[in-house]
């Protein structure tokens, strides 16, 4: 997602969470990208898999963003996308997030082999939630989990572990690369889902994507 559609989807985002809040936001209107099926690139506001016109079977697939940065592309089990970030340096391996079950989990990891052979080394834990952390045990012995605010260097590639404010779990981590511009917002920002409540911060949420909105970022990953 490049910025110009990070900042009309973020203008849905903030509605949304607003509206839960009881409080009143202008409308506005994002875009995510279609895929196959006819669509190209066209730009369809949904995250749906199955509004898409792409089929479960279409996924995982693996994107890159910029240099050594990658995203995986997975489905949920409620049918919409779930994204990883993968950042691979002359160190080792950075993993933003975990899929939602064991056999989800290999798949992202027998990626990262194919990549490279450099090992897991650092597994970010930016939403404590099951369907982001149920697969785990799935990641190598090599892997040191993080599930707070730090700020890395692997090899040259600058790490910032970002904790900018309760959202959507309340313990929300992002991962941005400064030199690449790139920031991963895992469930701090749902593209074009609503946001669910659960156990959601609206105030607080608020305040949290309008601090991710002044980050200096090419790539939005959400």
């Amino acid at each position: 997602m490049n910025r110009r559609q990070w900042c009309g989807v973020t203008a849905i985002a903030l509605t949304a969470v607003a509206c839960a809040a009881g409080s009143v936001l202008a409308q506005g209107r994002g875009a995510a990208r279609g895929g196959r099926g006819g669509r190209g690139d066209e730009l369809l506001p949904t995250a749906l898999v199955a509004e898409r016109n792409l089929k479960p079977t279409d996924f995982p697939t693996l994107k890159s963003t910029t240099g050594d940065v990658y995203v995986w592309q997975d489905v949920h089990t409620l049918g919409f996308l779930t994204n990883n970030l993968i950042v691979i340096t002359s160190e080792g391996v950075l993993v933003a997030d975990g899929q939602g079950s064991p056999e989800a989990t290999r798949k992202l990891v027998e990626a990262v082999r194919l990549l490279t052979p450099q090992p897991i080394k650092y597994v970010v834990v930016c939403s404590e939630h099951a369907d982001h952390t149920g697969g785990n045990k799935a990641f190598p012995s090599t892997a040191t989990f993080i599930s707070s605010a730090a700020s890395l260097k692997l090899g040259s590639t600058q790490i910032q572990i970002l904790n900018t404010g309760r959202s959507h779990t309340g313990r929300d981590l992002e991962v941005y690369l400064p030199q690449e511009r790139v920031l991963f917002t895992s469930e701090s920002f749902s593209s074009h889902i609503f946001p669910s409540m659960a156990s959601a911060y609206p105030s607080e949420w608020i305040q949290t994507l309008k601090k991710l909105q002044q980050i200096d970022a090419t790539f939005v990953v959400p």
